[in-house]
């Protein structure tokens, strides 16, 4: 019989009961808590990267309003919730609830950002901050407990959960802000190379240096392009090349203050302080950034260096065409930057015509682009139109019209190009008549492979001119631009890439200056002998910080032996007639072996692989040439065979795995109508690349989304010398040599990937 008023449930519950469900209750409470901190808290860190022109506090400030937002959504979806469901049903719509505006935030901060990976991030996020949220309402709530409550049990229970809670939170942010394990570093040899007696193109030069803008008094926020301009520009119209919505193309204007319509002619100068020139020009293009960032500022290193050589520097803002926060950027737009780029060589034009006493004198038959990320790709595709001097998409009005031209561009830079991103009448771009160089860094996060090297592949030089790519391993992306920095990736991505890895700006951009200098040296000037550090950066290691170098270089062959772009049989050469053949192999390969995320190379390539043992017969790779090796020679004192190698990739064609690691060598071999050979090893020359693998983050799922694998075949220029091959056995008959061959005996497995066998002169 119950007693009216007794509650049986009240009976039951003790004292220990009822601080259970107190403490159930605040470990509820701290996790709703700390829930609702991380979503907000997310969202300042990712606005405080806006970098709007209106301050940092206006940054903060909208990650607020937005943090805000999304928990205001986030009650009323909880509200609907708890209305149409009960029990464990709204627990369970809550905990997605709250996963699904943190992917959300992710996506908002970085819309490339994989639906999964945001939702890893928000995870680690919302643990650390609950983590810590928890321990102090554990720690509070054991502090303000009344003495009489306070059992030992009960104590101990709180404070290891609220130690716990705090160790996680701890070690959470630790892990977050881990910059990742350093990178080996492989320096580059000298070796039997000697130093090349030349000054030294990275360090600084004799002449003062001076600087100066031009612009066209837009947008408002940046009056340096204004009322402090030296010169005022002419906007130019380019909205015709790209497409966008009303609404987009309202916010860019809005937030520019102009349209594509009115696109600026803005630019920082850095010229020679001392000298009447005419000096030859450089005009440098940036990418894709945050539009508020004056990415063209970030070059200050590379303009300062070049003026103090005595070439002036235009460092042009393309801003019109960069992404506008939580907007986002544009695609397909890289022709309007490049005729962006000539615009701009229409300007200096009109001034040295009209003597401008505001600007230093310039030489217009001497003039290098120069581009960074989109940018690079941009001065490949402006030099092409310059030469075109129409758009094949619209040929009915000559660019000459438009931007002015033709302007004789003699050379192009690219510093960790885009490629393939606008293609000139639907065809990869081709690069003819000018001297063209491309760096990129090994742990780009950003442009993750070396796509650049298509466009060398592409770049016909003229007839005196030349080519060189230059792989430098501990690079990154940002850090060409003083701008853009350590970081390729933005929040909430940034703190996942391994930066331990990558050597320090200063030496990147030493990097940079000295590979840059020595081709406009040889390029601009005249001072051909610097071409022999692009051929073979040995000769110049003392110059360069220390990494890994990997350099393919061609100024022009002889003949092309293996390797024309246009064969794709296993079987043959690239002379008519000419034959392959292979003894032994386990793995013989022809196709592209392709970059990292599926990326395609866009050049054929033969991938050869042995494993052997010291009785097995010696794995060989044969050409056997139409004609006498000494009827394509014409001085063999002059003569080099020029190989382009690389590591290449298993597994064998059995299945077998092959080695990616430890040392490779192979011998190329000379062998004459009467048997007799003659062979060097191919490390007795640049040698083949060691393995380089960058794997550029901390956190396996993204690293396996965006940059696998972890190392792709980089092909290094191999000069040996026909003088050394003789001279290895005097008995070869060069007359009656009609047969080059690689031979594997150098270590018992591994894989090679072969680019190119030509044959080149000194």
């Amino acid at each position: 019989m119950t007693t009216p008023g007794h509650d049986p449930a009240a009976a039951t519950s003790g004292p220990r009961t009822r601080a259970r469900q107190e403490v159930v209750a605040d470990l509820r409470s701290a996790f709703g808590w700390g829930g609702r901190i991380a979503v907000v808290a997310l969202m300042i860190w990712i606005a405080s990267h806006l970098r709007v022109p209106y301050g940092p506090i206006v940054d903060l400030a909208i990650g607020l309003v937005l943090g805000l937002a999304l928990l205001g959504l986030g009650s009323l979806v909880l509200e609907l919730l708890r209305w149409i469901a009960v029990g464990w049903v709204a627990a369970l719509g809550r905990a997605m609830l709250i996963a699904t505006f943190g992917a959300l935030a992710m996506l908002l901060g970085f819309a490339a950002t994989p639906p999964l990976l945001a939702l890893a991030i928000w995870a680690a996020w919302l643990l650390a901050v609950t983590g810590l949220v928890v321990a102090v309402s554990l720690a509070w709530r054991l502090l303000r407990q009344p003495a009489e409550a306070r059992d030992r049990r009960r104590r101990v229970a709180q404070a290891a959960l609220a130690g716990l809670a705090a160790l996680v939170s701890v070690a959470l942010v630790v892990w977050w802000w881990w910059p990742g394990s350093p990178e080996p570093v492989v320096p580059l040899a000298a070796g039997d190379a000697p130093a090349l007696a030349l000054a030294d193109p990275g360090a600084p030069g004799p002449l003062p240096v001076a600087t100066l803008r031009y612009g066209s008094g837009a947008p408002g926020w940046r009056p340096e392009y204004g009322v402090h301009a030296a010169v005022r520009t002419d906007p130019v119209d380019l909205a015709d090349l790209v497409t966008l919505g009303a609404v987009t193309r309202w916010a860019r204007a809005t937030a520019l203050g102009h349209g594509l319509a009115a696109v600026p002619r803005n630019a920082v100068v850095w010229y020679p302080g001392e000298g009447d020139g005419p000096f030859p020009l450089v005009l440098i293009a940036h990418g894709n950034a945050n539009m508020f960032v004056a990415s063209e500022d970030g070059y200050a290193w590379l303009g300062e260096h070049l003026a103090s050589h005595g070439y002036v520097v235009a460092s042009i803002d393309a801003a019109a065409f960069n992404a506008l926060p939580i907007v986002g950027g544009l695609r397909g737009e890289n022709h309007a930057r490049a005729l962006l780029m000539l615009a701009h060589l229409e300007l200096w034009r009109g001034w040295e015509a009209g003597a401008e006493p505001a600007l230093p004198r310039v030489d217009l038959t001497r003039v290098a682009l120069a581009g960074h990320s989109r940018g690079g790709e941009a001065a490949a595709i402006a030099a092409s139109l310059d030469r075109l001097g129409r758009l094949p998409a619209d040929a009915l009005q000559p660019l000459s019209q438009r931007v002015g031209g033709p302007h004789g561009v003699r050379a192009v830079i690219a510093l960790a190009p885009s490629d393939g991103q606008y293609r000139l009448g639907d065809r990869p771009t081709v690069l003819e008549g000018v001297d063209y160089l491309v760096l990129h860094g090994g742990f780009d996060a950003d442009v993750s492979s070396f796509v650049g090297e298509r466009q060398y592949e592409r770049a016909q030089p003229a007839a005196d001119g030349f080519k060189a790519a230059v792989y430098v391993h501990n690079a990154n992306h940002g850090q060409f631009n003083d701008a853009w920095g350590r970081y390729d990736q933005p929040p909430p991505l940034a703190p996942l890439l391994r930066t331990r890895a990558i050597m320090p700006a200063a030496d990147q951009q030493r990097a940079g200056a000295a590979l840059m200098s020595a081709f406009l040296h040889a390029s601009l000037q005249g001072e051909t002998a610097y071409r022999e550090f692009l051929r073979d950066p040995r000769r110049g290691a003392h110059w360069l910080p220390h990494t890994a170098y990997v350099t393919r270089y061609d100024d022009g062959s002889d003949a092309i032996l293996v390797g024309d772009v246009e064969t794709v049989d296993p079987g043959s050469g690239s002379l008519p007639g000419s034959r392959v053949t292979t003894e032994d192999l386990a793995l013989w390969r022809v196709g592209d072996p392709g970059m990292r995320a599926n990326v395609r190379r866009e050049a054929t390539v033969t991938t050869l692989g042995w494993s052997r043992d010291d009785a097995d017969p010696l794995p060989a790779y044969r050409l056997r040439l139409p004609l006498p090796l000494s009827e394509l020679v014409t001085d063999p004192a002059e003569t080099l065979l020029t190989l382009e190698v690389g590591r290449g990739r298993g597994p064998f064609a059995d299945g077998s795995q092959a080695p990616t690691t430890g040392p490779l060598d192979a011998s190329l071999a000379l062998v004459d109508e009467a048997g007799t050979v003659a062979s060097v090893p191919l490390s007795s020359a640049q040698g083949i690349p060691p393995h380089l693998a960058s794997v550029v983050t901390r956190f396996g799922p993204f690293e396996a989304v965006r940059y696998r694998p972890d190392a792709y075949p980089l092909f290094q220029r191999v000069d040996v010398p026909l003088a050394d091959l003789l001279a290895a056995n005097p008995e070869l008959d060069l007359e009656q040599v009609y047969e080059l061959a690689l031979l594997f005996d150098r270590v018992p497995a591994g894989v090679l990937a072969l680019r190119s066998i030509r044959l080149t002169s000194r």
